[in-house]
């Protein structure tokens, strides 16, 4: 699932894995290389998604300062790569600021 974010800003680091990062911003775009070790952030209004490239789970810590305000700051936008969730379909579902991992 690929979330626009209306705000706040999201500070992301990749504590493991490897694989891509894509995010959109007033007409511009950019996919970049992530690994373990990768810290990004998130202006307000942009899309993004990540990929897992590897064979290990591609973990991120993502921060939101101000707290999460709720769903109704973030919408549903068009994927760049196919989508597929394991182990927490039900929270891809409900999306963040849901309370759930």
């Amino acid at each position: 699932m690929i979330l626009t974010i209306m705000n706040p800003c999201l500070p992301w680091h990749v504590l493991e894995g490897e694989g891509k990062a894509w995010r959109e911003s007033i007409g511009a775009e950019e996919t970049i290389r992530v690994s373990a070790g990768t810290s990004l952030r998130s202006p307000p209004c942009t899309a993004f998604y990540f990929h897992n490239r590897g064979t290990a789970p591609l973990c991120l810590l993502i921060v939101t300062m101000p707290p999460w305000p709720g769903p109704q700051k973030a919408a549903k936008a068009v994927s760049v790569w196919p989508t597929t969730v394991t182990g927490g379909a039900e929270w891809a579902e409900k999306g963040p600021g849901s309370g759930e991992p």
